[in-house]
């Protein structure tokens, strides 16, 4: 049966009884000594029963199969339901399985479709190593797994989960589900109230000075293939929750494409909300559209009772509003078509500096308008407005200064060509503050020239019901003074012209000469000894006093006795001679000129041909 047995003093027992043991509910046990041969060796032992191998060695070595180099080396019943236990050394030595297997493949649970593989006690404190292909292979765990639960180091309390190597070149993917799925990091469980730190490319440079990270979240584009990416960071339905996303000490944190066609809303919160940008205490320069050529920058534009403030309250810099070299338009409050609200707005309103020293300057149109940059055009209001109110106010005692220090341009006010009222230092009816108001330079060494030009409608001075003084020429060093010199028919009216005179009008100097007809006019006469004289400013009313002259018609204008003279309407009134005389016959002749002096009475004729 064997080519060589060894077996001691047991081989013709062995021989003997094993037949005889092969159903025996007893043990057989065989000593030590080695079995050879080419043949098939079967130990069997009754149903039931316990058959052991090497269960009395200690420290020798206990091989199964260790010469086996093509064959198949089983363990246990592939039907099998009871359980296979291998058992390896408690503290001591290397418990390896198929350490040796270079090419071929091992498969631990290959068939396990319903029951539970376990790697490892879930109390061990050693270390559990899975090692893949260290070559381009593709190492898998849990491939096939489709609707269970995978976890990794779901029990890990104080420890490292680490995934990917130090010097990893490969690309790692989580989540690369082609249909709608979750991907949760540090997402936390329900009700949890610990503060969870995720860190994403937050080691230096890849240690040194140099490199750097490139993090692409949602960076594929988003055709219609597979929808429209939504990126959430922060969680919407959190009570409070705080996000940063901070660059280096110099680095550059970009929003947006650099190509981009879609929307960027910073701060969409329906609730009350405040949006921070560059708020950090050091010198920040905020930039916002600045490489935009075309488009709009709206900043604001759905708000109804909010502020939008721009400059800190401590700023000592420079804002600046429509800076471009090109022709542009700068609108501020300028509503929208149809708008009917009433809007306000403040340009260096606030006190200054909350003291009483200190200011505000503010500068509109300020810079050069030179050749190269055209000339500045300066409108406050809008020009197509029916109805607009612009009030231009300093404070109680500063001072408003229109036109510059040295400018040699031309300062134009209400040059419209419609209906316009312009009102310098009115003041409302109750207001009793006295006003100054100085047009002109004052400087005794100025040479320059103030005009006051009028229309057709005329130019009034001092027109109202107020006692008032106006001054034309008062100063103490010579001046003259010129009223309607032009070389044209000119009407100049000096006092009161309503009703009789009752005011006063002085001409006062060493020489007054009067130039032209005073109070002179040819009279008419309609009926005989009746005269009448119509002058040209018409007088509106007779007082003691009152010079008149006029000439007689050509033709009857000699008298035939008592006579009177009407001017301009104001009644026929008797002509008299010395000591209220009633004028005899022919003491005025055919086209006489005669001087006559109201005296509250009659008309006294200085010169009559006979006295």
């Amino acid at each position: 049966m064997f080519k060589k047995i060894s077996l001691g003093i047991l081989v013709f027992s062995f021989l003997f009884v094993g037949a005889d043991y092969a159903s025996a509910a007893e043990g057989l046990t065989l000593g030590a000594g080695t079995i050879a041969g080419t043949e098939t060796l079967t130990l069997t032992g009754a149903v039931g029963s316990a058959v052991a191998l090497g269960s009395t060695t200690t420290t020798g070595a206990i091989g199964l199969g260790a010469g086996l180099t093509t064959g198949a080396l089983t363990l246990g019943n592939a039907t099998q339901t009871g359980a296979v236990v291998i058992r390896g050394a408690i503290t001591g030595g290397a418990n390896t399985l198929f350490n040796n297997s270079t090419t071929s493949t091992i498969a631990i649970g290959g068939a396990l479709t319903s029951g539970t593989l376990t790697l490892g006690n879930a109390a061990a404190t050693g270390v559990t190593v899975i090692s893949g292909s260290t070559l381009a292979g593709t190492n898998s765990v849990f491939a096939a797994t489709t609707t269970g639960l995978i976890t990794l180091g779901s029990g890990l309390t104080t420890g490292t989960l680490i995934l990917g190597g130090t010097g990893e070149t490969g690309t790692m993917t989580l989540g690369r589900s082609t249909d709608t799925n979750t991907v949760s990091i540090a997402s936390g469980v329900a009700g949890d109230s610990k503060t969870q730190t995720v860190d994403i490319a937050n080691a230096a440079a890849n240690g040194t000075t140099a490199g750097g990270y490139t993090v692409n979240i949602a960076a594929t584009n988003p055709t219609a293939a597979n929808g429209v990416n939504a990126v959430n960071i922060g969680n919407p339905a959190t009570a409070a929750s705080n996000i940063a996303i901070r660059q280096g000490l110099t680095g550059t944190v970009t929003v947006g494409s650099i190509a981009g066609t879609g929307t960027i809303t910073l701060g969409s919160s329906s609730g009350t909300q405040a949006l921070a940008l560059s708020a950090g205490a050091g010198a920040g320069a905020v930039t916002i559209a600045n490489a935009q050529v075309g488009g709009s920058v709206i900043v604001g534009t759905g708000m109804v009772a909010g502020t939008i403030t721009l400059g800190g309250t401590a700023q000592t810099g420079i804002q600046t509003f429509g800076r471009s070299t090109d022709t542009n338009t700068v609108s501020i409050a300028s509503g929208v078509a149809g708008d009917s609200k009433t809007q306000t707005v403040d340009i260096a309103n606030a006190a200054a500096n909350g003291t009483t020293a200190g200011g505000y300057t503010v500068n509109i149109a300020a810079t050069n308008p030179t050749a190269a940059n055209g000339v500045n055009a300066v409108n406050i209001g809008n020009p197509a407005t029916a109805a607009s109110n612009i009030a231009i106010r300093q404070g109680t005692s500063g001072t408003i200064t229109i036109g510059s220090a040295a400018g040699t341009g031309a300062i134009k006010l209400a040059e419209s060509t419609g209906i316009q009222s312009i009102s310098i230092g009115t003041v409302p009816a109750a207001e009793t503050t006295a006003k100054t108001i100085v047009i002109g330079n004052a400087n005794p060494v100025s040479t320059s020239t103030t005009t006051i030009h009028a229309g057709t409608g005329g130019l009034n001075l001092g027109t109202t019901a107020d006692a008032r003084t106006i001054a034309i020429g008062t100063g103490a060093a010579i001046q003259t003074v010129n009223i309607a010199t032009g070389n044209v028919a000119n009407v100049i009216t000096m006092g009161d012209i309503t009703t009789a005179p009752i005011g006063t009008v002085r001409l006062s100097g060493a020489t007054v000469t009067a130039q032209g007809g005073f109070n002179y006019g040819v009279a008419t006469e309609g009926v005989a000894d009746t005269y009448v004289l119509t002058l040209a400013p018409a007088l509106t009313g007779l007082v003691a006093g009152q010079i008149v002259s006029f000439t007689t018609p050509a033709a009857t204008g000699q008298n035939a006795g008592a006579a009177t003279l009407n001017v301009n309407g104001l009644g026929a009134i008797a002509l008299v001679k010395r000591a209220a005389t009633a004028l005899a016959a022919n003491d005025l002749g055919i086209a006489g000129t005669y001087v006559a002096v109201y005296d509250g009475t009659s008309f006294v004729v200085m010169n009559p041909l006979v006295p």
